[in-house]
């Protein structure tokens, strides 16, 4: 495995969320576990869309489970939960980086894989700021197959960091600010008149 495209990102993602469920499982066994991790090594570290800073601590918190799994421990639940949310920050960090390279090129090229956009949004679930960024740009993923669930992402994303556009994107200064918003409801379509009309997608 290796990150180099947009695709990329589901055979990686999917190994994390097989670890989380081998590792919850009632009889796992140590180095196949180890293994598992090391799947996820390989393109984490190769990464060129990853900074030297992230590597280091995905690096720290695999070699110190590597340790105690050769050393005989049990491995704590803290340590793994730590393990797992290093490791999607990572992916979080470049999915960011590769996503704003392929706007930046007019490369990026909106697949109709929707198990990807779902791995994706569960994968960058959280409130921090990598996660929030990268969920915010893989929600734009879905502005025309899912435009309603584009929005609502969008905006929550919003609440979290308000100036999340301005730390995405240079040159933009937009900030959200929900008291200048006013919501306005319609009992009929403003653009077709129908009242039938499905929201976002008239």
């Amino acid at each position: 495995m290796k990150i180099e495209k947009t695709a990329d990102f589901k055979d990686v993602i999917l190994e994390i969320n097989q670890i989380e469920e081998y590792y919850n499982s009632e009889n796992y066994e140590k180095s196949k576990l180890l293994d598992m991790i090391m799947q996820v090594s390989v393109p984490v570290i190769d990464c060129n869309y990853i900074d030297e800073s992230t590597k280091a601590s995905y690096s720290q918190i695999s070699v110190k489970i590597s340790n105690i799994i050769k050393s005989g421990e049990k491995i704590s639940d803290d340590d793994m939960q730590r393990w797992s949310e290093i490791a999607r920050a990572s992916i979080a960090v470049a999915f960011i980086q590769l996503t704003a390279k392929m706007q930046n090129e007019g490369a990026l090229l909106l697949d109709e894989d929707d198990e990807l956009d779902d791995l994706l949004l569960d994968c960058f679930r959280g409130d921090s700021f990598v996660f929030v960024c990268a969920h915010y740009m893989a929600s734009q993923r879905l502005a025309d197959k899912d435009p309603m669930l584009c929005y609502i992402n969008t905006m929550n994303d919003f609440r979290k960091i308000p100036d999340i556009i301005k730390s995405i994107y240079n040159g933009f200064s937009y900030v959200y600010e929900p008291d200048r918003i006013n919501d306005v409801l319609y009992s009929s379509c403003p653009i077709c008149g129908s009242d039938h009309a499905e929201p976002y997608y008239c």
